[in-house]
């Protein structure tokens, strides 16, 4: 019971340092979206096909962000198991 408090302050630390790379990454994305968008070879291209551009890469990022948060709430519980 001891340890309560610090894994409290543990996750609470993982989860700010998970929603402050949330943030890294999409002023990233949105910045080379914004770029992508002036590309000459893009122009052809349709609003759905843009959207749909956008979306897969937006459910692969959230797919690869879901496994990493698991792992680090898995190591977290492993942590206080021991």
């Amino acid at each position: 019971m001891a340890n309560e408090p610090e894994l409290s302050q543990r996750i609470a630390r993982v989860r700010k340092d998970l929603l402050s790379g949330a943030g890294v990454v999409l002023f990233v994305g949105t910045m080379v979206l914004l770029n992508a968008i002036d590309n000459p070879r893009l122009a052809g291209l349709r609003g759905t096909d843009l959207i749909r551009l956008f979306t897969i890469g937006l459910a692969f990022g959230m797919g690869a962000g879901f496994l990493c948060a698991r792992s680090i709430f898995l190591r977290i519980l492993q942590d206080k198991s021991s």
